[in-house]
């Protein structure tokens, strides 16, 4: 009786925190929008902006998360952006917080003038960086 009851709890703690597992993989596709990336990663992601119809020279913030089918996430994450057309960034240099394995902020960034933006969020695992795009066109 004690072993089976042990195997029971070894089975129910082992849901969701295993390789592969819907809850390593399972990500809110409704929130945000997908970003795209060049490489093979190990991970899908999507950000979420507040406001969503992002301001003209005030700040806003950013929540990335991140959809994992390994349930490896990464161990942190920077995000940029620039005007391709005018080969520049932006003037200020948003903070970025781990809110959790799979979710992290970014606050205070600053489109200071309309047009074409696009965000670079890069995520980096010990050994290597992958890099995702979404661009934001501000009016």
């Amino acid at each position: 009786m004690k072993r089976r009851l042990i195997g029971l709890l070894l089975i129910i703690g082992g849901i969701g925190t295993g390789h592969g597992t819907l809850a390593s993989g399972q990500c809110d596709i409704s929130a945000g929008q997908k970003m795209l990336h060049k490489a093979e990663a190990p991970w899908t992601m999507r950000i979420q902006l507040n406001p969503k119809d992002v301001p003209l020279n005030k700040p806003f913030d950013a929540v990335v998360t991140v959809c994992s089918q390994t349930g490896k996430f990464p161990s942190r994450l920077t995000i940029d952006a620039i005007m391709p057309a005018h080969k520049h960034g932006m003037n200020y240099k948003p903070k970025t917080s781990k809110l959790d394995n799979r979710t992290f902020k970014a606050e205070n960034l600053l489109f200071h003038m309309p047009g074409s933006w696009r965000l670079e969020v890069t995520a980096y695992t010990n050994e290597n960086a992958y890099r995702f795009s979404q661009v934001v066109n501000l009016r």
